[in-house]
């Protein structure tokens, strides 16, 4: 644990996205609750978080201690909707904004209205590392971004692993106290909410490497995503059809009006298909105890018709082929 190729790791990674700092943890998870621990919010505090994300911030709200707001998302992009956003902004201390599948929401304007009321935005960036806005990495926009390291992550490792990114040195030394045990210096405990959450060497050594080529395999991804959406004539309707840089297509995801015949479909054709994600945090199991400050239709209208299709920047073009030749009848039969 630990060591200089962790060091090396958070310090090459810190040059890419562009941030001051960056410290790495055990896994994305972990980098949403100790981000919201370091930001210091008041107790029982109100965060905001997309209702269609999976459950990962709402869930990382909670272990803090904070409650989950449930915001709707625009029927286009699948991004947190703005302007439902604003009917909370003098209830909300922070936002946990999700960039969904590799896509990045409009932060220009999320960072504007967040400025404009005093609130702490978070950028979970579990799925969208690489990706440029405005000439602004994905997470380098709000005071906190998040990163998982997860195997299947477009930045994957060998194992779990995690990091925040930031320029504020204050939450940078709060983070590093928090990730190991609270330690102000060894034994010495003065964070009372800290945890073990530590990247180990091997992973860090093999993340160092493949960050080297993480442009190119978001380019790879970014081609295919793009092949996907040209080959669809109808029957789907996608998050993205320009797939610019501000995308680093981490899932293909796109909406039906009848997601489980469209995976029967493709199916039995020999491509295999799955759903990210099908239920809404607000209609989950273990959170619908939380109640709904304010309905969420068009979240709860995609949740029930996202399917995503297989995308990997080690897909062959016969593999990626015969999902788009799939997908020219499935538009057929859709027409």
């Amino acid at each position: 644990m630990g060591g200089n190729a962790v060091s090396k790791f958070e310090e090459n990674l810190a040059t890419y996205v562009g941030a001051n700092h960056v410290l790495s943890l055990a896994s994305g998870m972990d980098a949403l609750i100790i981000g919201l621990t370091a930001l210091n919010l008041p107790p029982m505090s109100n965060v905001l978080v997309a209702d269609n994300a999976g459950g990962y911030a709402s869930l990382a709200v909670l272990s803090t201690g904070h409650r989950p707001i449930f915001c709707d998302v625009n029927p286009s992009d699948f991004e947190m909707d703005l302007d439902f956003a604003t009917d909370f902004s003098d209830e909300i201390q922070a936002v946990v904004v999700t960039h969904l599948y590799g896509r990045m929401a409009d932060m220009n304007s999320i960072m504007a209205w967040a400025k404009k009321n005093d609130i702490k935005v978070i950028e979970d960036c579990a799925q969208s590392i690489g990706a440029i806005q405005d000439q602004k990495q994905a997470g380098t926009f709000g005071d906190i971004g998040t990163f998982s390291f997860y195997p299947t992550k477009n930045l994957g490792g060998v194992g779990d692993g995690g990091a925040i990114c930031t320029d504020n040195d204050l939450y940078a030394e709060r983070i590093n106290k928090l990730r190991q045990y609270g330690w102000k210096h060894r034994y010495n405990i003065s964070e009372k909410f800290a945890r073990n959450s530590r990247l180990d060497s091997i992973n860090a050594a093999v993340l160092d490497e493949k960050l080297k080529t993480l442009n190119q395999s978001n380019m790879r991804r970014r081609e295919i995503l793009t092949q996907y959406i040209s080959s669809f004539s109808s029957g789907i309707f996608f998050q993205d059809r320009s797939v610019a840089l501000d995308n680093v297509a981490h899932l293909a995801v796109g909406v039906c009006e009848n997601p489980t015949e469209m995976i029967n479909f493709f199916g039995a054709e020999g491509v295999e298909l799955t759903r990210h994600y099908p239920i809404p945090d607000s209609l989950q199991e273990g959170l619908n105890y939380l109640g709904v400050d304010k309905a969420t239709p068009t979240s709860h209208r995609l949740c029930k018709q996202v399917v995503s299709l297989p995308i990997y920047p080690w897909l062959t073009d016969e593999q990626v082929n015969l999902v788009c030749i799939v997908a020219q009848k499935w538009s057929g039969s859709n027409a």
